[in-house]
């Protein structure tokens, strides 16, 4: 197609990692491509924004699901002066996210608690009064859209609803494709059903699984769930599992695609009771296989596909749920539905969107194919299934600043987008997510306690502050946050469970069984719960409480190993030597994985913790990761006058003061602050650490070996103990020893720096460069933009001859530094040596 004697050019742009992480809005992208350019449009795909838009006629924009990120591409069109459109795949998330998510916990407790009728009665909660999600800020984008192209009315109309009237909206359906050819032998014979309700989609609260096992409970129909082999809240697809009904349920995982066809044929109802499709392939794939098929009503746009040929349910009412599939069940299956899916195909995509760029740009062109009135602007759609949690959102684009190698840009765009919307708590607990994802955590700490200053009560701000900290092995400061939380959330489950993991670390359970309490009050059905609580009460001493929490949990599971081997062990023991026996991790098992356990005197109990105090600690110790010197000395000489602090918190403060002094070079000073804290605390592994640190600096290696080894004793996860005791050997030319130190030191913490620097000086003559390779790339996977470590693995590659690996490092490097020397020098040895041109290497990559 041509434009003026010229061939009409469009760039499209989408999310960072929209071919490495594909999802529905690549799908649709993809197919919008190649529609175009059977249509002899000249058609671009730049997701590095590279490309100069003046070239280009209009650029086409992908996803309003991910706001900040297309807005700065929408920006950039209007100021190079080229008109852009958005196919906006929207999302209505005001009148669904929250209370899928609310839905969902009430329906995961139903389970836990032994599928109780009278549990569900009391405990059912209602929607309208969950606090709904903000809505997607697309302000910008929109009133400067030439085009919004929408999967159809549906989702046209919560835009107009939300960013006004008068919007260049058009309706551009998608579609989807079916195998020929297939019968339902191959499912039915493989399983032994036929004529059952099927569900397809990845096992998660907003696909709402649970809703429709639970209204099916008592229906005589079998029941097949066939998932995507992976989902991102693992509990919730573990309750699917274990849902008991009257009729067999198959939960299957992801099916080859001619087994899932089978299966499509092999049902007579197809059931996704989602609570938001736009419109949602598998229902669209159900109807063009022949299953009557049963959607949520006014929850995204498949009734704009199907109309009334479908089964229609509120996703939040079993009963509505229920009424839909008998009466699909009960139905003949549907020819006129089965008809009316095959009009929706992919071939119209191209022309349906030829068409509206004409009106966009208003041209008046000759040769554009006629549509012909069947199928004409028809086609359903991919299931978008773009997660409306901020979390996945971000994470979707945190792919491309440590996978593509396109990390400046990037860090660019996301502080760009940070700037955009300032004061949405949502986007601060998204990019939070993000950081923490990608272990960036200066930044996802940064970007958690935006969160928190906009909303003090944010409870997974509050709980991801505190992973942070986790993850820099501060779990002083991470109790604190997750009390924080919990006194707010009581039944935040994720919370209790970072909670009960930082309490077997610190042995400090007083506050963890306070919460277990109140969480089991709620749900007292909770064998793993309570049995936490035991372990809690154990270790406080209270034995007659804990005994008869385990004698609750064996009541309820007459085989759980671990209620029987603390039931064992306090049998066994006097109440003198009850509180000196740590259980193992096998014995008190938590619902989150345990760091380490310590075997030291527990803290003393305290009525009250200073919550603040212990954020302010966690300032304080990044601040003096940064080198603030004089804010964490006033700092601790701030909090130092607080009366009411607990005795590891003066620990902390003491740490603090000892290791500014060390940067100040004041090494006695710190010296002398760390056989205070010794003193009143022996086992204390991070001022043993800083002692030990002290001596080999004095070259006294082998005191500083014996209190490496006292704070790798005290607590089993220091990653500097073990990389202090790789120094140790490493002097006394024990190199095998220190390797292997250095190893155990990189996978409790990537990014120990000693523990990386020691294996790059042992990797080359030990001649283990993969390994070199590999510790320098955890390392990069947290520090993407440390140009000396890109050199660093430039170099390992070029050693071990792989040169176009070692290339594209360097090439990273010179994007950062493009005047580095060294960079320079080992990019033309490898030129050199190996014959190839830049450009070639380009090819390679």
């Amino acid at each position: 197609m041509t434009v003026k004697g010229k061939t009409l050019k469009i760039l499209i742009q989408n999310r960072p990692n929209a071919l490495s992480q594909p999802g529905g809005d690549t799908v649709v992208m993809e197919r919008t491509k190649q529609g175009l350019e059977q249509l002899g449009v000249e058609v671009t795909i730049d997701l590095e924004c590279k490309e100069e838009l003046s070239k280009y006629d209009l650029v086409h924009l992908f996803n309003l699901a991910t706001p900040d990120y297309t807005r700065v591409l929408a920006q950039r069109a209007k100021a190079a002066g080229v008109p852009f459109v958005v196919t906006t795949l929207l999302e209505d998330v005001q009148n669904f996210h929250n209370q899928s998510h609310a839905w969902a916990q009430y329906l995961y407790n139903y389970v836990q608690n032994g599928q109780s009728k009278e549990w569900a009665a009391i405990n059912k909660p209602d929607l309208s009064l969950v606090q709904p999600s903000q809505r997607f800020e697309n302000s910008w984008t929109i009133q400067n859209a030439a085009g919004l192209f929408v999967t159809g009315p549906k989702e046209g109309q919560v835009i107009s609803r939300d960013y006004g009237n008068n919007l260049p909206i058009y309706s551009i359906y998608l579609g989807c494709e079916v195998s020929e050819g297939i019968s339902a032998d191959r499912f039915s014979q493989a399983y032994g059903i036929k004529d059952f309700v099927l569900c397809v989609g990845r096992i998660e609260s907003r696909k709402n699984q649970l809703s429709l096992l639970k209204a099916l409970e008592e229906v005589d129909v079998p029941v097949v769930i066939a998932g995507s082999g992976f989902t991102y809240q693992p509990g919730y697809a573990e309750a699917v599992k274990n849902f008991k009904r009257k009729a067999p349920t198959l939960v299957l995982g992801r099916l080859d695609k001619e087994m899932l066809a089978s299966a499509y044929c092999a049902a007579k109802v197809h059931a996704l009771p989602s609570f938001y499709e736009l419109p949602g392939l598998v229902t669209l794939e159900g109807a063009r296989y022949g299953c009557n098929v049963v959607a949520s009503g006014n929850s995204g746009t498949i009734e704009d596909y199907i109309g009334a040929q479908g089964f229609y349910c509120n996703p939040a009412d079993e009963n509505s749920i229920r009424s839909a599939v008998q009466r699909a069940l009960a139905a003949p299956r549907s020819e006129t539905l089965k008809q009316k899916a095959k009009m929706f195909s992919w071939e119209n995509l191209g022309q349906q969107t030829l068409a509206a760029y004409r009106k966009v740009l208003n041209l008046d062109i000759k040769d554009i194919k006629v549509l012909s009135d069947k199928g004409a602007f028809m086609a359903p759609t991919f299931d978008l299934d773009t997660d409306t949690t901020a979390f996945q959102d971000t994470l979707e684009r945190a792919e491309l600043a440590t996978k593509a190698g396109k990390t400046e840009e990037a860090q660019a765009l996301f502080a760009q987008a940070e700037k955009l919307n300032p004061n949405s708590c949502r986007l601060r607990m998204s990019m939070g997510a993000f950081h923490f994802a990608n272990g960036r955590m200066k930044e996802a700490k940064a970007s958690f306690e935006n969160a928190l200053d906009i909303d003090s009560s944010d409870v997974k701000a509050l709980i991801g502050r505190g992973m942070c900290e986790i993850f820099n092995k501060s779990h002083i400061t991470a109790y604190g946050y997750f009390v924080k939380a919990l006194q707010i959330n009581p039944i935040e489950l994720v919370g209790i469970h970072q909670l009960i993991e930082c309490a077997f670390v610190l042995n400090r359970f007083e506050e963890s069984s306070d919460i277990i309490q109140k969480f089991l009050a709620k749900n007292p059905q909770d064998a793993e719960m309570r049995f936490c609580l035991a372990g809690c009460y154990y270790k406080l001493n209270k034995i007659v409480d804990a005994k008869a929490e385990l004698q609750k949990v064996i009541a309820q599971n007459p085989t759980h190993k671990g209620a029987i081997e603390l039931s064992a062990r306090i049998a066994s023991e006097s109440a003198k030597s009850s509180m000196s026996a740590m259980p193992t991790v096998a014995a008190i098992a938590t619902p989150a994985p345990v760091e380490t356990m310590i075997v030291a005197p527990p803290t003393p109990v305290r009525v009250q913790r200073n919550i603040d105090a212990d954020m302010k600690l966690a300032d304080l110790n990044e601040k003096k990761r940064n080198r603030e010197i004089d804010a964490v000395k006033s700092g601790c000489a701030a909090l130092i006058e607080i009366k009411d602090l607990a005795p590891d918190q003066i620990e902390f403060i003491k740490i603090l003061t000892a290791e500014v002094a060390i940067l100040e070079g004041a090494l006695e000073a710190a010296k002398s602050i760390y056989d205070v804290v010794l003193k009143d605390n022996p086992n204390s592994a991070r001022a043993l650490c800083g002692k030990a640190a002290l001596a080999a600096n004095a070259n006294e290696w082998r005191a500083a070996e014996v209190m490496f080894e006292k704070a790798q004793q005290s607590d089993v996860r220091c990653d500097i103990a073990y990389a202090g005791l790789g120094m140790c050997a490493a002097q006394t030319q024990n190199f095998p020893k220190a390797w292997d130190l250095y190893s155990q030191a990189l996978k409790i913490n990537p990014e120990n720096l000693r523990a990386v620097l020691g294996i790059i000086e042992l990797g080359y003559p030990m001649k283990r460069l993969n390994e070199v390779e590999k510790a320098v790339r955890g390392y990069l996977d947290l520090h993407s933009a440390d140009c000396n470590f890109m050199y660093s693995l430039a170099g390992c590659l070029f050693a071990q001859e792989k040169y176009a690996e070692a290339m594209v490092e360097l090439d990273r490097l010179l994007m950062f530094e493009p005047n580095n020397q060294h960079a320079l020098e080992l990019r033309q040895m490898i030129v050199s040596k190996v014959g190839y041109s830049g450009a070639e290497f380009k090819t390679i990559r």
